[in-house]
């Protein structure tokens, strides 16, 4: 099933899904790129459809979504051995709410910079982050 931004919506075969908001956070994907990137996704336990071009980011494993918004909202990669550092760009995920990576007994996890939770939402539950 072929998925791409089309305008401000995401096609599905004949079905559109207009995004008003979506692309009013161009910052989104990129910034879920360099978390990959940055806690070596290649090796993940589940890494489906990330950094896949044929599927909003909003279908990529782990990730959820507002359903009216198309705005990450939800991150949980538990269990899915990440291993790095969470990068600054991952403050641009300012609707996020819920975050759990999973870090809990890696200690060589941390942020690269704990200045990017600061323009997060200030009501974001964090879980699985160890925060230098």
């Amino acid at each position: 099933m072929l998925i791409g931004l089309l305008h401000g919506s995401i096609a599905k075969g004949q079905d559109a899904i207009f995004l008003p908001i979506a692309h009013q956070y161009p910052d989104e994907r990129p910034a879920l790129v360099a978390l990959y990137a940055s806690t070596d996704g290649d090796n993940w336990v589940d890494n489906t459809n990330w950094l896949s071009d044929s599927v909003h980011h909003c279908e990529w494993y782990g990730i959820t979504c507002d359903s009216k918004e198309w705005v990450v909202i939800q991150i949980k990669l538990t269990g899915n051995n990440l291993q790095g550092a969470i990068p600054p760009e991952f403050g641009n995920l300012f609707n996020l709410r819920s975050l759990d990576l999973g870090f809990g007994e890696q200690a060589d996890t941390t942020l690269e910079s704990a200045g990017c939770f600061r323009r997060l939402n200030p009501e974001l539950q964090v879980l699985g982050v160890e925060i230098d």
